[in-house]
């Protein structure tokens, strides 16, 4: 557990999810050991953080799991609806509270400890130099208003992100976004590939200065694609894993690498990588009190950004994260580029219309 809650800036949780992101993420680098598959951290004022680490599973075991234990946990589910698991008779720890035991380390048998520690000290401020992170909700609309757009919130938020990349690369950028193969035996994940050339084209009409009529028609055409795209990878027709396979099957037979596996188009780097957060298995049978807030990661080019959301009903959630020399600053760039397409796609399809939500 850890009480560093109480040093969470005013005004409270609500309006700090920047600080417990970056707190479960990272933190100091001493208030966690980070050393397991999955980290829970318990804050002083009653918050709940899950650290977990990807090798081992996919985002949606880990989120289900979280959720879950979220939602029917909480002591409100006592007693309602909610509670499909009857509190324990009998309890697991008879010894009373639980409290933590303070480490001694004897430096004495170990002279170098105190320069190893500084060492990793420093290292760790360096690794985290380049590092920012934001995590904000759009509350205005959510996917009920998209779905009544006729078009899939996830293809919606990808063509928002393609916008917001085009401005804050200046360029047109390979962007991930992760597709599950959970209904494969032995399925992970296969590759979204986002920038697709229709994306492109509605992501510059849009920022040009076109008619609303055209952004609106070339964003339908975007959103349709994408949905095709993204069915197809999740039938395990993408083209990544497949290619990955034939990579490997050649490095482990000691065969010549295909000459694809050296073009520059094979190297570059998704300096955009995307993931929709799957963590709405429970959401929709809970009050608003027992949602959990939503989850992040890092990029994983640097230069490059992150971008974690999920869609609810009457909301989106994001979580953008950035590497670069000026992080912070390019964390909140990137997020004001998100409102502002959210906002101007909010009137020009009606989306806001019959929410009475703001913030």
């Amino acid at each position: 557990w850890s009480d560093s809650s109480q040093n969470v800036p005013a005004p409270g949780r609500s309006q700090n999810l920047d600080w417990y992101m970056r707190e479960n993420l990272h933190n100091d680098g001493t208030r966690a050991w980070f050393d397991k598959c999955f980290t829970i951290i318990v804050y002083k004022d009653g918050s709940t953080g899950w650290h977990y680490e990807h090798t081992y599973a996919d985002a949606p075991v880990p989120g289900l799991m979280c959720e879950h234990a979220m939602v029917y946990s909480h002591p409100s589910t006592v007693g309602s609806k909610w509670e499909i698991y009857k509190p324990p008779s009998v309890k697991m720890y008879q010894g009373g509270e639980i409290k933590p035991t303070l480490l001694n380390w004897d430096d004495g048998s170990l002279p170098t400890l105190p320069s190893m520690i500084s060492q990793a000290t420093a290292s760790f401020q360096k690794l985290l130099s380049d590092f920012g992170m934001t995590a904000f909700h759009w509350k205005q609309f959510g996917q009920n208003a998209i779905k009544k757009a006729k078009m899939s919130p996830d293809a919606f938020c990808q063509a928002v992100l393609q916008v917001a990349n085009l401005q804050y690369f200046g360029r047109p950028v390979l962007t991930y976004e992760s597709s599950s193969l959970r209904a494969f035996e032995g399925g992970r994940t296969e590759c979204i590939r986002s920038t697709s050339n229709d994306m492109v084209a509605f992501a510059r009409a849009f920022i040009s200065g076109a008619s609303d009529d055209e952004v609106e028609a070339l964003l339908r055409k975007a959103t349709s694609n994408h949905s095709r795209l993204a069915k197809e990878a999740a039938r395990m027709e993408g083209v990544d894993r497949h290619l990955l396979g034939l990579k490997i099957a050649a490095a482990v037979n000691g065969l010549k690498m295909p000459r694809l596996f050296e073009t520059d188009a094979w190297n570059l780097q998704f300096e955009c990588t995307t993931s929709q957060s799957p963590i709405v298995q429970e959401h929709l049978k809970v009050p608003v009190q027992l949602m959990t807030t939503g989850g992040g990661f890092g990029p994983v080019a640097n230069p490059g950004v992150g971008v974690s959301y999920h869609s609810l009903p009457d909301r989106v959630y994001f979580c953008v994260s950035a590497r670069s020399p000026t992080a912070d600053k390019d964390c909140q760039r990137y997020k004001q580029h998100i409102l502002d397409t959210m906002s101007r796609l909010m009137g020009l399809l009606g989306l806001g219309e019959e929410s009475d939500r703001t913030g």
